[in-house]
């Protein structure tokens, strides 16, 4: 039991499962109502060998319950960094098996290999 302000009555909180399943279920709501996340153009899709096509199109539907394709294939981490945080991820997330992490990281190697990061412009206080 608490009290939720001074002078008012105890209010019994609720068990830490329901507030587990309320949480879920308020966040599955977003989910849903969020407005469609940024894919990757068809046409670029399209250009890519079937293998890879598949990985990204398996990447969508599990890693695109939360991020944007950007997102999961953003360069800024080290693959080893970016293969940890996707096994941690797929034990609490989409369920990847181990071969499609495999499937997922191939295709992440693939896709960074043709986009690699734009190194930041200098300041221009840098050149001083």
């Amino acid at each position: 039991m608490r009290q939720n302000a001074p002078g008012a009555p105890l209010i019994p909180r609720p068990p830490a499962l329901a507030r587990v399943a309320a949480a879920g279920a308020l966040t599955l709501t977003l989910a849903l109502a969020a407005p469609a996340r940024a894919e990757i153009p068809a046409a670029e899709v399209a250009a890519w060998p079937e293998e890879h096509q598949e990985a990204y199109a398996m990447m969508i539907a599990r890693c695109g319950l939360c991020h944007s394709a950007e997102h999961a294939l953003a360069p800024r981490l080290p693959m080893a960094t970016w293969s940890k945080r996707l096994r941690a991820m797929a034990k609490v997330g989409p369920g990847l098996t181990g071969v499609e992490m495999s499937e997922v990281a191939r295709f992440r190697i693939y896709y960074v290999a043709r986009n690699p990061p734009v190194p930041p412009s200098p300041s221009p206080s840098a050149s001083r």
